[in-house]
């Protein structure tokens, strides 16, 4: 059987295990099968499987480029690999789980494109930023969202947004100001809505910076922040912050616009763009920290949100009992385990937070991450599909908000222990990683990526803003190790220029995360962003260095 590989290997174009038959595909057309008397991952060594890479020799053809890409598909949703297309083989799968991972990891790793398409991804964003088609119509209530996803996306690759359509962008941000109530819009004339306000203010604090708004003078010359006009002051804090209160509920949970309803992202919203804004006080923070706690399932997820009792006293609303033994209502999915966990880590750097399971949220963690055979990406939810924008939400932001808070804080001198040599083994073969790094950078890179430019789900899907934006925050997560420093809040608390104690915490627990230092990045790492805000670090320390002064 290898002999007849040995034979083809010239002119592979596609190899794919099918159970008992494995099929070749050569680069004129042909195609060839060997019979096996049993599946070869059930019967093949770990030093066969390491020849595939070698035969499958990478084509420098381009249009071989999608034929290559076919294969990964079909690698990836092979059906015999899984328990649930195995029968009878089902058992054998357990013990046999090491040689299917390194067979996948082998395949994705050695045969598949593994660099980040930077050109391809930043010219597709950039035709999202000019007028969409008809069938677009519905995103008109997301338009800060698309504006954040290609800022953020654009910066983590190194090609932020500059002249004209910087100064567009914080010109039409600014334009969804809810300048009656407070908070932004989803577009202009909508009524304020906190995840369309955390999109405005995450998107500002990339591409804005001091001053008013740029005028149409500096529009057409393409000038904004350098001019000092990069929108931050025209940002009404005052009427953000009476809006936020009116969203608050008494069990410490927030509506997402007045009259809506109540959503543990919500929560996240108000404390990005409370921090953000240096808006964050007692009153704001009140029951927030067991509100949380009460979302939680038994999964050890979390949910959308917990029931609440109320009872009523005189003319005011309590809860009935105590809110952290609220029950919570729904399903533990990933973007609300993100949401309300990385809520809760800030809250524990501020002493403000409830009574977390931390244990069986990492249980429930780490068991979304795929098998090799699933590319390595994350699900949503238990007995789901991976879904590259759960890199972020379930992999590279959940789970480096809990090693955040498991994990010692980082040695100061690790920094200067960097062997230099660029690989990724020095970021993904590390004792304390909570989960498998590579094999999510592994994923994006060679499942969620597409040629042509943008991410995506998964194989077979149409790439989006949405998906590029966490694919790439996910991304970042997995190439840079950030954690809390000591040290480093202790200088930016020295830094703040705040009396108040609370406000202080703030300002210098959120610049406490830094990359540690104790892993090397590829030499084409995309930047570094927030683990609890997911906006770069840099831009963080420049919106809050101006807002708490």
């Amino acid at each position: 059987m290898l002999d007849r590989l040995r034979k083809h290997s010239a002119k592979i174009s596609a190899l794919a295990d099918m159970g008992t038959d494995l099929l070749i595909e050569t680069a004129d057309g042909g195609r060839d099968a060997l019979a096996l008397s049993q599946p070869m991952w059930a019967t093949w060594t770990m030093e066969q499987f390491a020849l595939i890479p070698k035969l499958c020799r990478p084509f420098d053809d381009p249009d071989m480029l999608r034929k290559r890409r076919e294969a990964l598909e079909t690698f990836v949703r092979l059906p015999h690999l899984h328990p649930s297309g195995l029968s009878s083989a089902a058992p054998a799968f357990a013990s046999d789980a090491s040689l299917v991972t390194g067979a996948s990891r082998h395949f994705l790793e050695n045969v598949c494109e593994v660099e980040v398409r930077g050109w391809e991804h930043a010219a597709f964003l950039s035709r999202i930023l000019e007028p969409l088609s008809a069938r677009y119509v519905a995103f008109d209530s997301n338009r800060a969202w698309l504006l954040y996803w290609i800022a953020h996306s654009l910066d983590l690759m190194g090609m932020p947004l500059t002249g004209v359509k910087q100064a567009r962008a914080i010109s039409t941000l600014l334009h969804f100001q809810d300048t009656e109530r407070g908070g932004f819009g989803g577009g202009p004339g909508q009524m304020g809505h906190l995840m369309s306000t955390y999109a405005a203010i995450c998107a500002l604090a990339i591409v804005g910076g001091p001053g008013g708004m740029p005028t149409a003078h500096d529009i057409d010359r393409g000038q904004s922040v350098e001019v000092g006009r990069g929108g931050w002051d025209c940002i009404e804090k005052d009427k953000i912050y009476a809006w936020m209160l009116r969203l608050k509920q008494p069990d410490g949970s927030f509506l997402v616009h007045e009259q809506g309803e109540i959503d543990v992202r919500a929560t996240y919203c108000v404390l990005v763009v409370a921090s953000l804004l240096g808006l964050v006080t007692e009153e704001l923070l009140d029951g927030v920290g067991d509100y949380l706690a009460s979302c939680q399932t038994y999964e050890g997820g979390f949910a959308a949100m917990s029931c609440a009792e109320y009872t009523v006293h005189g003319d005011a609303v309590h809860p009935l009992g105590a809110v952290r033994d609220q029950p919570a209502q729904g399903e533990a999915h990933g973007g609300y385990a993100f949401c309300a966990f990385a809520s809760h880590a800030h809250l524990v750097q501020l002493g403000r937070a409830g009574c977390v399971d931390t244990q069986a949220l990492l249980r429930w963690a780490t068991s979304l991450q795929g098998m090799a055979y699933e590319g390595g990406g994350f699900r949503g939810r238990t007995n789901k599909l991976v879904d590259g924008c759960y890199g972020w939400f379930c992999g590279g932001g959940l789970m480096t908000c809990l090693e955040g808070l498991l994990l010692p804080p980082p040695d100061e001198t690790a920094a200067n222990d960097d062997d230099g040599d660029g690989s990724w083994d020095s970021v993904s073969d590390h004792d304390e990683d909570l989960y498998d790094r590579r094999a999510l950078q592994t994923y994006i890179l060679a499942v969620a990526q597409l040629d042509t430019g943008g991410l995506c789900d998964k194989p077979g899907k149409r790439p989006d803003a949405y998906h590029t934006c966490y694919n790439l925050s996910g991304l970042s997560m997995t190439q840079h190790r950030v954690r809390p420093n000591p040290a480093m809040a202790a200088r930016a608390a020295e830094a703040c220029g705040r009396t108040d104690v609370l406000q202080r915490s703030v300002y210098a627990q959120s610049l406490a995360w830094v990359p540690s230092g104790d892993a090397t990045a590829p030499s084409d790492a995309v930047g570094v962003t927030h683990p609890v805000f997911n906006v770069a670090v840099r831009h963080v320390e420049r919106l809050m260095s101006h807002c708490y002064t």
